[in-house]
């Protein structure tokens, strides 16, 4: 498809109307994956088609215009599948390539605002301390970190290695998503006494989701927020203790428990969600005191 565009629709195509083609539609993140990192290596560029890379490799016209064209660039995704332990020296140079990747693709989105994925990580990674140097750039961001039981130790550094690579603070996130996985048939979750994390210097911050054991372990500015998932829960302890300090929310998401909250003093709630669970819903609903008068209750969950 893009051999064939070379000679024809870029030959015809008035500039203006190609770069505004390449910024309303090609806007997917670019991925940094030990697949892609080798396919990279032995390519040239990405295997997703409607990456701002490929797009720069059609022709010279298409590259001067990805180059200019700064959103294409700002949206990355990190995936650190689990580590190959018989191939240490191809993880080595797969991994060299990939900080070239990420290094040129943070110079190239130069001053935007950036929005990440970071997927499956399960121990301190270079490309991580990469990411977080640009922390003050972050307006969207996604973490998932896996406490598989071959990395249960390494939990803890990488909350430490989140906590001081975001410590001059978030100044223009808007969105956080975090998610710790952990699994317990196999080993028991990590220590929360050591893994506090407080996340309050974050002025922008009004949309939050936290999964599993980090609704205890995180602290945000729950003041500011308009928008909140907690998921995946043990008890309602610290969300009985999150819930009153929220009086802006305006949607909420809370994962099914077997006991019920407390009342809850929201007023300014228009939209409250229970994935997975219908009944629970309908429960929790008559506890919720909200002024707003318009309450939503989808039968289905919603993201935030």
């Amino acid at each position: 498809m893009l051999e064939g565009t070379r000679s024809d629709a870029t030959s015809r195509l008035p500039p203006e109307l190609l770069e505004r083609i390449f910024q309303s539609s090609v806007l997917v993140h670019m991925e940094l994956s030990d697949e892609i990192t080798q396919l990279s290596a032995q390519t040239g560029h990405t295997p997703e088609s409607t990456t701002a890379w490929n797009l720069s490799h059609v022709c010279v016209r298409w590259r001067k215009i990805a180059a200019r064209s700064l959103r294409l660039w700002s949206k990355i995704t990190l995936d650190f599948p689990e580590p190959r332990r018989d191939e240490v020296d191809d993880d080595k140079r797969t991994n060299a390539h990939a900080e070239e990747i990420l290094h040129l693709q943070l110079q190239r989105s130069k001053g935007t605002l950036l929005q990440v994925r970071v997927l499956n990580l399960s121990r301190r990674h270079r490309l991580f301390d990469i990411l977080l140097e640009e922390a003050d750039r972050w307006e969207v961001a996604l973490v998932d970190i896996c406490a598989a039981p071959a990395y249960l130790p390494t939990t803890g550094d990488i909350i430490r290695q989140l906590k001081l690579g975001v410590s001059g603070g978030l100044p223009q996130l808007q969105t956080l998503a975090a998610t710790l996985s952990c699994f317990e048939e196999e080993a028991q979750e990590p220590r929360r006494d050591d893994l506090h994390c407080s996340l309050e210097s974050l002025p922008k911050l009004t949309r939050a989701s936290l999964k599993g054991p980090l609704v205890d372990i995180m602290t945000l500015p729950w003041c500011q927020l308009t928008a909140l998932e907690l998921t995946d829960y043990r008890n309602n302890g610290q969300v009985e203790s999150i819930l009153p300090q929220c009086p802006r929310l305006e949607r909420l998401s809370l994962s099914l428990i077997e006991d019920y909250l407390d009342v809850l003093r929201l007023p300014k709630l228009e939209e409250l969600n229970a994935p997975d669970s219908s009944f629970f819903i309908f429960d929790l609903a008559p506890i919720v005191l909200s002024t707003h008068g318009n309450l939503t209750i989808p039968w289905r969950h919603s993201s935030l």
